[in-house]
């Protein structure tokens, strides 16, 4: 198609003589089509190639192989040939990729624009944010004001657990950039002895998060904190680098046992109610991995993060995610596990927090969540 053929045909008849021999070219183009029709008596195949060249001089028309067949126009390189159609690429940036749209523009057009889309249309959310150890645009919490919400929690040590609480709700509202945020504001509010054990504490809450949130949620936010410790600490990351799996040794069978005993203490006398529910809808599959996966392999190793630190951090995950039945579960979870009422209310309060900063619904309203107010009694 010819690019500026538009409501109009336009016949070019050329002829050429070479001895004995005439060529006769006709080229008829409109929108829809470009033809040849050749009638020769004896055509060189190099004439009608000549003749093709000074009637279609223009890039982006039609050009002709040796066989006489139409193929797709390609860029000619010749000298004089200044009209030169330019692509221009609206990038958006995500957590795992980029995705892109290309859009093909005359470069006299007068509405293109040099502007990336992603820049002429900032968001808050995570997406937009990158997880190379620092922010395209700047994190939207203010981590000081999360602290003290737990009680005796108004430091940042490797006893506390707000920080735990925090980036697992992080993860839950997609902010997972954030996590990395979360780490710089950490490393200036605490000595750096304590820095390791603080930094596998929050890696340990966003891995076990990664099953209730999502697992790419999970590895972005992983990423963006391995990103903030090496850009920040070198060191500590080095220290952490070299790590091992505290779950690969162990035994499908320990895996099975321990995670039937977590899972137990969670449920208590709902266990097999729980998992029997399960059962029924995935065909005996979903309470198998619950049991054996998420709980057994995933959540009952607790040298890093402990019974009380690991329910309540499903609790928030289900919390901020506001899904009632589950949420529900956990809660009471936590209380099975030995964690007081002003505990959990100060979890609620660090998810509220968080979500009331990003702009988001406050988490848990409504009568499905009226469950909330019984930890006054706890």
């Amino acid at each position: 198609m010819f690019p500026y053929a538009r409501d109009q045909l336009l016949r070019q008849l050329t002829r050429r003589q070479t001895g004995n021999q005439t060529a006769i070219c006709h080229v008829s183009h409109s929108r829809r089509q470009a033809a040849t029709a050749v009638r020769t008596n004896g055509l060189i195949q190099g004439n009608m190639q000549m003749c093709l060249r000074d009637i279609l001089p223009f890039r982006g028309c039609a050009r002709f192989s040796s066989t006489g067949r139409a193929r797709a126009p390609r860029s000619d390189s010749r000298p004089g040939n200044s009209v030169k159609p330019s692509c221009r690429r609206d990038r958006t940036s995500t957590n795992l990729g980029t995705s892109q749209s290309t859009r093909c523009a005359s470069s006299s057009s007068s509405s293109a624009s040099s502007i990336p889309a992603a820049a002429a249309s900032p968001s808050s959310n995570s997406s937009d944010r990158s997880l190379n150890g620092g922010e395209s645009t700047p994190c939207p919490i203010d981590f000081g004001r999360l602290l003290g919400h737990i009680p005796d929690q108004n430091v940042v040590s490797p006893s506390t657990t707000w920080y735990v609480v925090a980036a697992a709700a992080l993860l839950a509202f997609h902010e997972e950039a954030a996590v990395g945020a979360l780490w710089k504001y950490i490393a200036g509010q605490c000595e750096r002895e304590s820095q390791v054990a603080i930094a596998r504490r929050i890696r340990e809450s966003c891995l076990k998060s990664s099953v209730l949130v999502g697992f790419p949620r999970g590895i972005n936010g992983l990423s963006a904190l391995q990103a903030s410790i090496q850009s920040m600490s070198p060191d500590i990351a080095a220290i952490l680098a070299a790590d091992t799996s505290l779950r690969a040794p162990v035994t499908p069978e320990d895996r099975l046992s321990r995670g039937k005993k977590f899972f137990s203490q969670i449920y208590a006398n709902h266990t097999d109610r729980v998992l029997n529910a399960m059962s029924r809808s995935s065909g005996g599959d979903l309470s198998y991995y619950a049991v054996s996966s998420v709980y057994g392999d995933l959540m009952a190793e607790m040298s890093i993060l402990n019974p009380i630190e690991t329910v309540m951090l499903e609790f928030v995950c289900c919390l901020a995610d506001n899904v009632p039945a589950q949420t529900k579960g956990h809660f009471f979870g936590c209380k099975n596990l030995g964690a007081t009422g002003p505990q959990v209310d100060g979890a609620i309060e660090i998810v509220r927090e968080i979500a009331g900063q990003l702009d988001l619904p406050r988490p848990g309203s409504g009568d499905a969540f009226g469950f909330l107010a019984k930890t006054s009694s706890w």
